[in-house]
């Protein structure tokens, strides 16, 4: 069986970074139905190139597995990097330049099904949970050991 986890990128887009960051952090744990849906309303161009990058994750995951449904993919995680600068220069007042940067962006987009992100996040609460139980048992000891210690230490006074 293939794997359920899907990555798809796109790399030197011609938009900054920081204009398509803020349109990924609003879409980062939903329904990849819910988040194509979100950015074909926006009129952004960063919207435009997320879109493509997760419908291409989605398709890409469909082809994989096709035995589960479209309405159980969501999108686990987006990285947008600064991808190289394309520097340009203005001619200003007496012979001087100004520089332009053109700055290009890198994303990447990772998308799972809900349940192995369910079966992530109980892995993880279980463990945390097994950790403080030990931590408590450690504690115990130690009192116990410590009260023991004080009784005997009574007891042979004389």
């Amino acid at each position: 069986m293939a794997s359920k986890v899907n990555i798809a990128k796109a790399k030197y887009l011609r938009i900054s970074p920081f204009k398509v960051r803020r349109i990924a952090n609003e879409i980062v744990k939903k329904s990849v139905l819910e988040a194509e849906a979100y950015l074909s309303v926006l009129p952004n161009k960063g919207a435009l190139a997320l879109k493509k990058v997760i419908h291409s994750a989605r398709t890409n995951f469909m082809s994989n597995n096709t035995e589960i449904d479209e309405e159980d993919l969501i999108v686990n995680k987006i990285l947008i990097d600064a991808g190289s600068t394309y520097k340009r220069y203005h001619p200003i007042s007496r012979g001087r330049a100004q520089s332009i940067l053109k700055r290009t962006c890198h994303i990447f987009v990772e998308i799972g099904t809900k349940k192995e992100e369910e079966k992530e996040i109980t892995e993880k609460k279980e463990k945390a949970l097994r950790q403080k139980q030990l931590k408590i048992k450690r504690l115990k000891q130690k009192i116990n050991k410590e009260i023991n210690n004080g009784a005997k230490s009574k007891s042979n006074r004389p």
